[in-house]
């Protein structure tokens, strides 16, 4: 196709009971029966990105979808950038936190058109929802890279994490909890089979708490027991909720 190859066997026969034959004496029952048309299609624009600018790390994925809909890992990794750095103290994104987030988002845009992706998806979570100053990361990215950052409402994410989590596992009919834990804030998602019921965000974050009970060293027992109290004050809205089938925590 000119930026991909591959190599297909034809077998063919009026009689199908040949071509079944013939298909089993070459030890190829298992692999896929598709048509010239469809697996070109699967060489061409099917490859996708996906950046992940969290407060704490930003995750890099590429992956090629399969014609049954699955997708096949090409690229999973992350990098710690501490994009909300001194967020909770200052109310705004640091010049310095700002500039190695853009660097590495910069430099996965970058690794993904080396790998001949369709396209790129980015997507910014609750540092990005918080920091009043966002326009100029936001900016700083779409300069360097050509790829806009969409912020996702904490709502949003928490959808999308049930819908991942429903799909990895694949999860039936289960009244299920799902809660995704980032560096800013903790989305939790209650759904029953493909109905999400209800789902909110909260700001418990690592890098909020850590910056705020100064968690990045060694802590006495009373500070610890200060920092459960202040989490489980901002949990408060799960008291009083029926345990589910599943819990799942990302």
């Amino acid at each position: 196709t000119g930026s991909d190859a591959t190599r297909t066997i034809a077998v063919e026969s009026e009689d199908p009971a040949r071509v079944v034959d013939a298909v089993g004496s070459l030890g190829l029952p298992l692999q896929p029966n598709t048509c010239m048309a469809r697996g070109l299609k699967a060489l061409v624009g099917r490859r996708f990105a996906v950046i992940d600018v969290g407060t704490n790390s930003v995750k890099f994925y590429v992956a090629d979808r399969q014609d049954d809909g699955t997708w096949t890992t090409v690229v999973e990794r992350s990098e710690v950038t501490r994009l909300g750095e001194g967020l909770d103290k200052t109310g705004r994104l640091g010049r310095e936190p700002v500039e190695r987030t853009v660097g590495a988002v910069a430099e996965m845009v970058e690794e993904a058109r080396r790998l001949g992706v369709d396209d790129v998806a980015a997507a910014g979570t609750a540092g990005l929802r918080i920091a009043p100053n966002r326009v100029e990361f936001l900016d700083a990215v779409h300069e360097r890279t050509g790829v806009r950052v969409e912020v996702v409402p904490g709502e949003e994410e928490a959808r999308l994490a049930y819908v991942a989590t429903k799909a990895g596992l694949g999860l039936r009919d289960e009244a299920v909890v799902d809660f995704d834990t980032g560096g800013g804030s903790s989305q939790f998602t209650f759904g029953h089979g493909d109905r999400v019921v209800e789902q909110f965000s909260v700001h418990v974050g690592a890098i909020r708490f850590t910056e705020q009970f100064g968690l990045d060293g060694p802590v006495d027992e009373a500070r610890l027991a200060e920092v459960l109290e202040a989490v489980a004050a901002d949990l408060e809205p799960l008291d009083e909720r029926r345990a589910p089938d599943l819990l799942v925590g990302m």
